[in-house]
């Protein structure tokens, strides 16, 4: 079963899914061949966010995250991001015990984590140069991921305090442009410019 291309199950209640992903290159090299973990997570973000580390930080470089957030925690890799579509939603969300989580996986030799929240979906990847091809060494990167992926779960109600939070925010700045845009107040207290003619 293990040199199967594809394998998905589930694990500990979690959705997994294992699969063999190229990744290309630098320097126009041959695709490098990785061993993909993927977790489906139980709990969604109400907004989109990425956090990831090696190949896949080009990954999320592509998409469309504006906000990037730098954690001031030790172990965070200046060659790690976190991007996200919604700056504060992404501060309040990436705690201290979730940055360190993500960290210790990040720190796995020679692999690339990604961590995704798009679309009411959650997903947390490892991909590995190692082939798996024993249920021991499986099994350890799997525990290693499904410890991770209990932490950075969202927790009961913080989803509708995260949406709640965003929907605040984005009636602040609506009615901030629209103050930006309403007429000053004096401004009948100068010429217009106006000339009325006089008829003749």
């Amino acid at each position: 079963m293990l040199d199967s291309p594809e394998i998905s199950g589930l694990y500990k209640d979690y959705k997994v899914y294992l699969f063999t992903a190229e990744h290309d290159a630098a320097g126009g090299r041959y695709p490098r061949r990785l061993t993909s973990i993927e977790i489906t997570l139980k709990t969604v973000l109400p907004g989109a966010l990425a956090v990831a580390s090696g190949g896949m930080v080009q990954v999320v470089e592509e998409l469309n995250f504006v906000s990037e957030y730098r954690p001031e925690q030790h172990g965070w890799d200046n060659s790690y991001i976190a991007r996200s579509r919604d700056e504060t939603a992404m501060k309040d969300y990436l705690t201290g015990r979730r940055v360190q989580a993500l960290i210790n996986l990040m720190k796995l030799n020679n692999s690339w984590l990604i961590l995704f929240f798009s679309s009411g979906l959650g997903l947390l990847r490892l991909d590995t140069p190692d082939p798996l091809s024993d249920l021991k060494k499986l099994n350890d990167y799997l525990n290693k991921l499904i410890e991770s992926a209990q932490i950075v779960e969202l927790e009961k109600g913080e989803s509708e305090k995260l949406a709640l939070k965003a929907q605040l925010k984005s009636q602040t700045q609506t009615r901030q442009k629209a103050k930006e845009i309403e007429a000053p107040e004096n401004i009948l207290d100068q010429h217009l410019g106006l000339v009325l003619e006089d008829d003749d």
